[in-house]
């Protein structure tokens, strides 16, 4: 195989030349949900993928490398499918992003119930700091505790309050912490950034600050790495859209800097004698080459090891729901790769993972072109209608939850990561303002920027 590495970078190049021709891919101040996807896609999994190839010397390896690669062709063949259906040109990307923002509904109509629904959230995250039974992000900052006990510290004050693993400390109240990390909290933050930025008011920015402090805190409290970096990245493309494109490249790279910088420090708690190259190297690792072998391992068990699901992960979602047995595909992989680790265990991969998992290469194929449509097609939504607050918050909020899929299953996405939920939310949100007594105006006109 040793034209291997001269077969993919062809195929990248054809690929980057579809993706650029559809949507101008490569164009970072005009980012779009499929271009977030293709372009991580390409650092996290494709380029690593080759390393991971060559380390392995298992049969699966030859499925796992032509799984990744075609996703480059059926991605661009997806959008292809859907810009055709709804006639989209890539001009329609510039003209949304160089609009004016527009409010059909009064912020003053909006705030009572904006300031209801913060005050709410932030009781919830209260009463969540309150029954743990320690918050691991003060245990670090002590540094009383060593890595193994900040591990189980991190494990009980989230992962085991879910009722599926029937513990002590197990409650149903784990799904409303669950979305208020996932969804309401970054919903409220970003939104509450625009309306402070629209307006200009005091109150506003208020409201902002006080659900954003307590929203990081939140964020941060388990040591999970993705969330707080999660609620940057939206806040960075929110404000890239409210300024209509205005923000250099110099800044982008800032602020994903900034984001680096808690994934760092969580990196170097759980190892005593790692130095900041150290754990800058390990995070560079676990951004990339650990994505792309985390993948890897699915197409080794299965149907080496398991047979294939035939469905069971895309019906797993309301399997779970409606408390059903399932099959913990996660969990079962994760003990695969590490029989001695944590019971409590979660190995999530590429979102081809589950396609695979599933149904073979044939899965994969179909898959992927389902994915790149279903992006496209909600990028066409979005960008085709009005330029407010919340459909710039939910295009911010998408953006992170495409960007999940290099380490997370389609359905995963959709609905834990709150890809469908976040719609319902914007929904119900705009119900029941439009519900408040009608003594405020409704209008309110544009500022000018």
């Amino acid at each position: 195989m040793e034209l291997l590495p001269f077969i993919l970078i062809l195929v990248f190049l054809f690929s980057a030349a579809l993706m650029h021709f559809q949507i101008n891919v490569f164009n970072i101040t005009r980012i779009t949900l499929p271009a977030t996807f293709y372009l991580t896609y390409l650092v996290m999994i494709f380029f690593p993928s080759i390393w991971v190839y060559y380390d392995q010397i298992n049969s699966a390896r030859d499925d796992y490398i032509l799984g990744v690669a075609s996703v480059l062709l059926t991605t661009p063949l997806g959008i292809y499918l859907i810009n055709k259906l709804y006639s989209f040109n890539k001009k329609e990307i510039n003209s949304f992003y160089t609009a004016p923002v527009l409010e059909s509904i009064s912020p003053q109509r909006s705030f009572p119930f904006h300031f209801i629904f913060s005050i709410f959230a932030l009781c919830l995250a209260c009463y969540y700091f309150y029954s743990i039974p320690s918050i691991p992000v003060l245990e670090l900052m002590s540094g009383l505790s060593n890595p193994a006990e900040l591990a189980l510290s991190r494990e009980m004050a989230f992962k085991l309050l879910d009722p599926r693993w029937e513990g002590d400390e197990s409650t149903y109240l784990f799904y409303a912490y669950l979305f208020l990390r996932t969804l309401v909290f970054p919903v409220l933050i970003v939104s509450l950034l625009g309306y402070a930025l629209y307006t200009k008011r005091l109150k506003w920015a208020l409201l902002f600050l006080a659900v954003f402090f307590v929203g990081s805190f939140y964020a941060v409290s388990q040591l999970s790495r993705a969330p707080i970096a999660a609620i940057i990245m939206r806040l960075a493309v929110f404000c890239l859209l409210f300024y209509r494109g205005n923000i250099s490249t110099k800044t982008l790279i800032v602020i994903g800097a900034i984001m680096l910088i808690f994934p760092l420090i969580v990196t170097m708690s759980y190892v005593v004698d790692y130095t900041v190259l150290d754990a800058l190297k390990a995070v560079f690792i676990r951004l990339t080459y650990t994505p792309a072998e985390d993948l890897y391992y699915y197409f080794e068990i299965f149907p080496n090891e398991h047979d294939f699901l035939y469905g069971q992960t895309l019906i797993k979602p309301f399997l779970k729901l409606l408390e059903f047995d399932y099959f913990y595909i996660e969990n079962y992989v994760a003990l695969y790769i590490s029989p001695w680790g944590l019971d409590s265990a979660h190995a999530n991969a590429a979102f081809v993972s589950n396609f695979y998992a599933d149904f073979g290469i044939p899965g994969v194929l179909i898959g992927g072109t389902i994915t790149g449509a279903l992006i496209q097609w909600i990028q066409i939504f979005l960008f085709r209608r009005q330029k407010s607050i919340y459909n710039m918050t939910i295009f911010a909020f998408s953006l992170y939850a495409i960007w999940v899929l290099n380490f997370g299953s389609l359905t995963s996405v959709l609905f834990v990561n709150g890809l469908i939920p976040i719609f319902i939310f914007v929904f119900v949100i705009k119900g029941i303002v439009n519900l408040t007594p009608k003594l405020l105006p409704r209008n309110s006109q544009p500022l000018t920027k």
